[in-house]
Protein backbone atom coordinates (compact mmCIF):
# COMPACT_ATOMS: atom_id res chain seq x y z
CA UNK A 1 0.00 0.00 0.00
CA UNK A 2 2.84 2.41 0.89
CA UNK A 3 4.62 1.61 -2.38
CA UNK A 4 1.43 2.31 -4.34
CA UNK A 5 0.99 5.65 -2.57
CA UNK A 6 4.61 6.60 -3.33
CA UNK A 7 4.20 5.71 -7.01
CA UNK A 8 0.98 7.72 -7.22
CA UNK A 9 2.68 10.69 -5.51
CA UNK A 10 5.62 10.56 -7.95
CA UNK A 11 3.32 10.37 -10.95
CA UNK A 12 1.37 13.40 -9.76
CA UNK A 13 4.59 15.21 -8.77
CA UNK A 14 6.19 14.73 -12.18
CA UNK A 15 3.06 16.02 -13.91
CA UNK A 16 2.84 19.03 -11.56
CA UNK A 17 6.55 19.75 -11.93
CA UNK A 18 6.25 20.03 -15.70
CA UNK A 19 3.07 22.13 -15.48
CA UNK A 20 4.65 24.61 -13.06
CA UNK A 21 7.99 24.74 -14.89
CA UNK A 22 6.37 25.27 -18.30
CA UNK A 23 4.15 28.05 -16.97
CA UNK A 24 7.09 29.90 -15.42
CA UNK A 25 9.37 29.22 -18.39
CA UNK A 26 6.86 30.57 -20.91
CA UNK A 27 6.41 33.75 -18.89
CA UNK A 28 10.18 34.09 -18.50
CA UNK A 29 10.84 33.69 -22.24
CA UNK A 30 8.36 36.44 -23.08
CA UNK A 31 9.86 38.75 -20.46
CA UNK A 32 13.46 38.16 -21.52
CA UNK A 33 12.89 38.68 -25.24
CA UNK A 34 10.85 41.82 -24.56
CA UNK A 35 13.64 43.21 -22.35
CA UNK A 36 16.34 42.44 -24.92
CA UNK A 37 14.35 44.08 -27.71
CA UNK A 38 13.93 47.29 -25.64
CA UNK A 39 17.69 47.75 -25.29
CA UNK A 40 19.72 50.19 -27.40
CA UNK A 41 22.12 47.36 -28.23
CA UNK A 42 19.28 44.94 -29.10
CA UNK A 43 20.73 44.01 -32.51
CA UNK A 44 24.11 43.16 -30.98
CA UNK A 45 22.54 41.14 -28.17
CA UNK A 46 20.26 39.14 -30.42
CA UNK A 47 23.24 38.34 -32.66
CA UNK A 48 25.59 37.34 -29.83
CA UNK A 49 22.91 35.40 -27.96
CA UNK A 50 21.37 33.63 -30.96
CA UNK A 51 22.84 30.23 -30.03
CA UNK A 52 21.70 30.57 -26.44
CA UNK A 53 18.22 31.72 -27.43
CA UNK A 54 17.91 28.82 -29.86
CA UNK A 55 18.98 26.38 -27.19
CA UNK A 56 16.87 27.75 -24.34
CA UNK A 57 13.76 29.49 -25.70
CA UNK A 58 10.70 27.29 -25.41
CA UNK A 59 12.41 24.88 -23.01
CA UNK A 60 11.83 24.25 -19.32
CA UNK A 61 13.99 26.54 -17.16
CA UNK A 62 15.09 24.96 -13.89
CA UNK A 63 16.61 27.98 -12.17
CA UNK A 64 13.83 30.52 -12.78
CA UNK A 65 11.53 27.80 -11.40
CA UNK A 66 13.72 27.46 -8.29
CA UNK A 67 13.53 31.24 -7.79
CA UNK A 68 9.74 30.90 -7.82
CA UNK A 69 9.85 27.96 -5.38
CA UNK A 70 12.10 30.00 -3.07
CA UNK A 71 9.60 32.89 -3.17
CA UNK A 72 6.82 30.50 -2.17
CA UNK A 73 8.94 28.96 0.59
CA UNK A 74 9.76 32.40 2.03
CA UNK A 75 6.18 33.61 1.36
CA UNK A 76 7.00 36.44 -1.05
CA UNK A 77 3.91 37.69 -2.86
CA UNK A 78 4.03 38.00 -6.64
CA UNK A 79 1.56 38.56 -9.49
CA UNK A 80 0.57 36.13 -12.25
CA UNK A 81 3.45 37.41 -14.42
CA UNK A 82 6.00 36.99 -11.58
CA UNK A 83 6.99 40.61 -12.21
CA UNK A 84 9.02 41.14 -9.02
CA UNK A 85 10.81 37.82 -9.52
CA UNK A 86 11.74 38.18 -13.19
CA UNK A 87 14.98 40.16 -12.67
CA UNK A 88 16.15 37.51 -10.17
CA UNK A 89 15.18 34.74 -12.57
CA UNK A 90 17.18 36.54 -15.26
CA UNK A 91 20.27 36.68 -13.06
CA UNK A 92 20.22 32.91 -12.55
CA UNK A 93 19.40 32.02 -16.16
CA UNK A 94 22.10 34.32 -17.56
CA UNK A 95 24.64 32.64 -15.28
CA UNK A 96 23.50 29.33 -16.77
CA UNK A 97 24.01 30.68 -20.30
CA UNK A 98 27.47 31.93 -19.33
CA UNK A 99 28.34 28.41 -18.20
CA UNK A 100 27.04 26.96 -21.46
CA UNK A 101 29.28 29.30 -23.42
CA UNK A 102 32.39 28.25 -21.51
CA UNK A 103 31.45 24.60 -21.89
CA UNK A 104 31.01 24.95 -25.66
CA UNK A 105 34.41 26.62 -25.99
CA UNK A 106 36.20 24.03 -23.83
CA UNK A 107 34.55 21.01 -25.47
CA UNK A 108 34.32 22.54 -28.97
CA UNK A 109 30.60 21.70 -29.05
CA UNK A 110 27.50 23.44 -30.46
CA UNK A 111 29.70 25.30 -32.92
CA UNK A 112 29.90 24.67 -36.66
CA UNK A 113 33.58 25.62 -36.72
CA UNK A 114 36.37 27.03 -34.57
CA UNK A 115 35.70 30.41 -36.22
CA UNK A 116 32.69 30.76 -33.90
CA UNK A 117 34.83 30.63 -30.74
CA UNK A 118 35.43 34.43 -30.56
CA UNK A 119 31.70 35.06 -30.95
CA UNK A 120 30.79 32.62 -28.13
CA UNK A 121 33.62 33.96 -25.96
CA UNK A 122 32.42 37.57 -26.33
CA UNK A 123 28.82 36.47 -25.67
CA UNK A 124 29.97 34.75 -22.46
CA UNK A 125 31.67 37.93 -21.27
CA UNK A 126 28.42 39.83 -21.87
CA UNK A 127 26.41 37.18 -20.05
CA UNK A 128 28.13 37.07 -16.68
CA UNK A 129 27.29 40.75 -16.13
CA UNK A 130 24.00 40.79 -18.07
CA UNK A 131 21.96 41.04 -14.84
CA UNK A 132 23.27 44.59 -14.32
CA UNK A 133 20.98 45.74 -17.14
CA UNK A 134 17.86 44.68 -15.29
CA UNK A 135 15.98 46.43 -12.52
CA UNK A 136 17.94 44.99 -9.62
CA UNK A 137 19.14 46.81 -6.52
CA UNK A 138 21.66 44.31 -5.25
CA UNK A 139 23.42 44.51 -1.92
CA UNK A 140 27.11 43.82 -1.37
CA UNK A 141 26.50 40.36 0.13
CA UNK A 142 24.46 39.25 -2.91
CA UNK A 143 27.13 40.46 -5.34
CA UNK A 144 29.81 38.77 -3.25
CA UNK A 145 27.86 35.50 -3.32
CA UNK A 146 27.52 35.82 -7.09
CA UNK A 147 31.26 36.33 -7.61
CA UNK A 148 32.00 33.31 -5.38
CA UNK A 149 29.50 31.32 -7.45
CA UNK A 150 31.34 32.15 -10.68
CA UNK A 151 34.69 31.15 -9.17
CA UNK A 152 33.27 27.83 -7.99
CA UNK A 153 32.01 27.06 -11.49
CA UNK A 154 35.49 27.77 -12.87
CA UNK A 155 36.95 25.37 -10.29
CA UNK A 156 34.44 22.74 -11.39
CA UNK A 157 35.54 23.20 -15.01
CA UNK A 158 39.15 22.82 -13.92
CA UNK A 159 38.57 19.62 -11.94
CA UNK A 160 36.47 18.19 -14.76
CA UNK A 161 39.00 19.06 -17.43
CA UNK A 162 42.29 18.41 -15.67
CA UNK A 163 41.66 15.82 -12.95
CA UNK A 164 38.60 13.67 -13.71
CA UNK A 165 40.14 11.94 -16.70
CA UNK A 166 39.67 8.34 -17.82
CA UNK A 167 43.37 8.28 -18.63
CA UNK A 168 44.01 8.99 -14.92
CA UNK A 169 41.84 6.09 -13.78
CA UNK A 170 44.70 4.24 -12.06
CA UNK A 171 45.04 7.19 -9.65
CA UNK A 172 41.26 7.47 -9.21
CA UNK A 173 40.18 3.83 -8.92
CA UNK A 174 40.15 4.27 -5.14
CA UNK A 175 36.56 5.30 -4.22
CA UNK A 176 37.65 7.98 -1.75
CA UNK A 177 39.90 9.70 -4.27
CA UNK A 178 37.32 9.52 -7.02
CA UNK A 179 34.39 10.77 -4.92
CA UNK A 180 36.41 13.61 -3.43
CA UNK A 181 37.04 15.06 -6.89
CA UNK A 182 33.68 14.07 -8.33
CA UNK A 183 31.83 15.77 -5.46
CA UNK A 184 33.87 18.95 -5.97
CA UNK A 185 33.06 18.90 -9.67
CA UNK A 186 29.32 18.29 -9.09
CA UNK A 187 28.73 20.56 -6.09
CA UNK A 188 30.61 23.41 -7.76
CA UNK A 189 29.08 22.82 -11.19
CA UNK A 190 26.61 25.43 -12.44
CA UNK A 191 23.71 23.27 -11.21
CA UNK A 192 25.45 22.64 -7.88
CA UNK A 193 25.94 26.33 -7.13
CA UNK A 194 22.91 27.92 -8.81
CA UNK A 195 20.37 25.63 -7.10
CA UNK A 196 21.17 26.92 -3.58
CA UNK A 197 21.93 30.44 -4.86
CA UNK A 198 18.30 30.82 -6.00
CA UNK A 199 17.20 30.50 -2.36
CA UNK A 200 19.97 32.71 -0.95
CA UNK A 201 19.18 35.33 -3.60
CA UNK A 202 15.45 35.49 -2.82
CA UNK A 203 16.09 35.49 0.93
CA UNK A 204 18.62 38.35 0.79
CA UNK A 205 16.96 40.40 -1.94
CA UNK A 206 13.58 40.54 -0.22
CA UNK A 207 15.07 40.80 3.28
CA UNK A 208 13.40 37.62 4.48
CA UNK A 209 13.88 36.90 8.15
CA UNK A 210 15.06 33.33 7.62
CA UNK A 211 16.98 31.91 10.60
CA UNK A 212 20.63 31.34 9.70
CA UNK A 213 20.52 27.66 10.65
CA UNK A 214 17.43 27.07 8.49
CA UNK A 215 18.90 28.85 5.46
CA UNK A 216 22.08 26.81 5.90
CA UNK A 217 19.99 23.61 5.79
CA UNK A 218 18.27 24.77 2.61
CA UNK A 219 21.60 25.65 0.97
CA UNK A 220 23.11 22.24 1.78
CA UNK A 221 19.98 20.43 0.58
CA UNK A 222 19.84 22.33 -2.70
CA UNK A 223 23.57 21.88 -3.29
CA UNK A 224 23.01 18.12 -3.14
CA UNK A 225 20.02 18.52 -5.45
CA UNK A 226 22.18 20.43 -7.95
CA UNK A 227 24.90 17.77 -7.73
CA UNK A 228 22.28 15.16 -8.62
CA UNK A 229 21.27 17.22 -11.65
CA UNK A 230 24.89 16.95 -12.81
CA UNK A 231 24.96 13.18 -12.23
CA UNK A 232 21.73 12.80 -14.23
CA UNK A 233 23.41 14.71 -17.05
CA UNK A 234 26.35 12.27 -16.89
CA UNK A 235 24.00 9.29 -17.03
CA UNK A 236 22.15 10.73 -20.03
CA UNK A 237 25.36 10.48 -22.09
CA UNK A 238 24.78 6.70 -22.23
CA UNK A 239 21.22 6.90 -23.55
CA UNK A 240 20.42 5.40 -26.91
CA UNK A 241 19.80 8.27 -29.38
CA UNK A 242 16.09 8.97 -29.14
CA UNK A 243 14.17 11.77 -30.90
CA UNK A 244 11.64 11.94 -28.06
CA UNK A 245 14.23 12.80 -25.41
CA UNK A 246 15.52 16.35 -25.15
CA UNK A 247 17.45 18.21 -22.50
CA UNK A 248 17.53 21.75 -23.77
CA UNK A 249 17.84 20.74 -27.39
CA UNK A 250 17.50 17.63 -29.53
CA UNK A 251 20.87 15.95 -29.59
CA UNK A 252 22.38 14.76 -32.83
CA UNK A 253 23.53 11.13 -32.75
CA UNK A 254 27.16 12.25 -32.50
CA UNK A 255 26.43 13.82 -29.09
CA UNK A 256 25.67 10.49 -27.41
CA UNK A 257 28.42 8.32 -25.91
CA UNK A 258 30.82 11.28 -26.06
CA UNK A 259 32.25 11.25 -22.53
CA UNK A 260 34.62 8.34 -23.18
CA UNK A 261 35.86 9.96 -26.38
CA UNK A 262 36.32 13.23 -24.45
CA UNK A 263 38.36 11.41 -21.76
CA UNK A 264 35.80 12.39 -19.10
CA UNK A 265 35.60 10.27 -15.94
CA UNK A 266 32.01 10.40 -14.69
CA UNK A 267 30.24 8.16 -12.19
CA UNK A 268 28.78 5.82 -14.87
CA UNK A 269 32.16 5.50 -16.60
CA UNK A 270 34.01 4.98 -13.32
CA UNK A 271 31.66 2.09 -12.52
CA UNK A 272 32.12 0.78 -16.05
CA UNK A 273 35.90 0.79 -15.64
CA UNK A 274 35.71 -0.86 -12.22
CA UNK A 275 33.62 -3.68 -13.66
CA UNK A 276 35.53 -4.21 -16.91
CA UNK A 277 38.85 -4.24 -15.08
CA UNK A 278 37.58 -7.27 -13.12
CA UNK A 279 35.96 -9.33 -15.84
CA UNK A 280 36.58 -7.88 -19.31
CA UNK A 281 40.16 -6.72 -19.55
CA UNK A 282 39.94 -6.33 -23.31
CA UNK A 283 37.05 -3.83 -23.12
CA UNK A 284 38.72 -2.07 -20.18
CA UNK A 285 41.86 -1.44 -22.25
CA UNK A 286 39.78 -0.38 -25.26
CA UNK A 287 37.97 2.24 -23.14
CA UNK A 288 41.30 3.65 -21.90
CA UNK A 289 42.70 3.64 -25.45
CA UNK A 290 39.59 5.33 -26.86
CA UNK A 291 39.88 8.08 -24.25
CA UNK A 292 43.57 8.53 -24.95
CA UNK A 293 43.14 8.67 -28.74
CA UNK A 294 39.83 10.57 -28.51
CA UNK A 295 38.16 8.31 -31.06
CA UNK A 296 36.23 5.05 -31.20
CA UNK A 297 36.75 1.94 -33.26
CA UNK A 298 33.75 0.73 -35.24
CA UNK A 299 31.16 -0.92 -33.00
CA UNK A 300 32.70 0.39 -29.77
CA UNK A 301 29.52 2.13 -28.53
CA UNK A 302 27.53 -1.08 -29.03
CA UNK A 303 30.06 -3.07 -27.01
CA UNK A 304 29.88 -0.58 -24.15
CA UNK A 305 26.09 -0.52 -24.27
CA UNK A 306 25.83 -4.33 -24.22
CA UNK A 307 28.25 -4.60 -21.30
CA UNK A 308 26.49 -1.91 -19.24
CA UNK A 309 23.17 -3.63 -19.92
CA UNK A 310 24.46 -7.12 -19.10
CA UNK A 311 26.13 -6.06 -15.84
CA UNK A 312 23.27 -3.79 -14.69
CA UNK A 313 25.69 -0.90 -14.10
CA UNK A 314 22.79 1.54 -14.33
CA UNK A 315 20.99 -0.15 -11.43
CA UNK A 316 23.65 1.04 -9.01
CA UNK A 317 23.37 4.63 -10.25
CA UNK A 318 19.57 4.64 -10.09
CA UNK A 319 19.74 3.20 -6.57
CA UNK A 320 22.12 6.03 -5.60
CA UNK A 321 19.73 8.65 -7.01
CA UNK A 322 16.77 7.08 -5.18
CA UNK A 323 18.70 7.40 -1.92
CA UNK A 324 19.42 11.05 -2.69
CA UNK A 325 15.72 11.62 -3.32
CA UNK A 326 14.85 10.09 0.06
CA UNK A 327 17.49 12.22 1.80
CA UNK A 328 16.03 15.37 0.23
CA UNK A 329 12.52 14.43 1.37
CA UNK A 330 13.83 14.00 4.93
CA UNK A 331 15.61 17.36 4.80
CA UNK A 332 12.42 19.07 3.60
CA UNK A 333 10.58 17.60 6.58
CA UNK A 334 13.31 18.80 8.97
CA UNK A 335 12.84 22.37 7.77
CA UNK A 336 9.58 22.36 9.71
CA UNK A 337 7.94 24.74 7.23
CA UNK A 338 4.43 24.03 6.06
CA UNK A 339 3.41 26.07 3.04
CA UNK A 340 3.16 25.86 -0.74
CA UNK A 341 6.94 26.20 -0.98
CA UNK A 342 7.58 22.91 0.81
CA UNK A 343 4.96 21.24 -1.37
CA UNK A 344 6.89 22.44 -4.42
CA UNK A 345 10.19 21.20 -2.95
CA UNK A 346 8.67 17.75 -2.50
CA UNK A 347 7.54 17.84 -6.11
CA UNK A 348 11.02 18.63 -7.47
CA UNK A 349 12.60 16.01 -5.17
CA UNK A 350 10.68 13.37 -7.14
CA UNK A 351 12.56 14.46 -10.26
CA UNK A 352 15.92 13.23 -8.91
CA UNK A 353 15.29 9.55 -9.61
CA UNK A 354 12.21 9.77 -11.84
CA UNK A 355 13.04 12.34 -14.50
CA UNK A 356 12.67 11.75 -18.24
CA UNK A 357 16.31 10.77 -18.66
CA UNK A 358 16.14 8.02 -16.03
CA UNK A 359 12.85 6.82 -17.49
CA UNK A 360 14.57 6.49 -20.89
CA UNK A 361 17.66 4.83 -19.37
CA UNK A 362 15.39 2.20 -17.80
CA UNK A 363 13.87 1.52 -21.22
CA UNK A 364 17.23 1.45 -22.99
CA UNK A 365 18.82 -0.92 -20.48
CA UNK A 366 15.69 -3.01 -19.79
CA UNK A 367 15.59 -2.18 -16.05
Amino acid sequence: MIMLKEKAFRKISIKQHHQITRRISNAFDLYLLREFEKRDDADTLLFLYKKFLKRRTGKEHLFPTLVYIASELFEIKTDNKYSNLMPLMTMTEMAMWWSYGLDWIIDQENMESSKEIPEVLIASQYLFSEFTNFDLQLSGPILNSYIILLRKVMESFWVDGAELRITKYQKLKDPQRFWKLYNIRNMKSIAGVLSPFCFELVSQYFGCNVPKEKLSRIVKMMTRFGACVQIINDVSDLMIPNPDITSTEKRPVKDYFVDIRDDRLTYPIWLLLNNTKRDNRRLFLEIIKSAKNKKYNKGFEKKVFNYVKEKSVMKEIISFLKQEEKKMRKEIKRLNIKNHGTDLLKIISAMIAHNKFIVQIKKDYAL
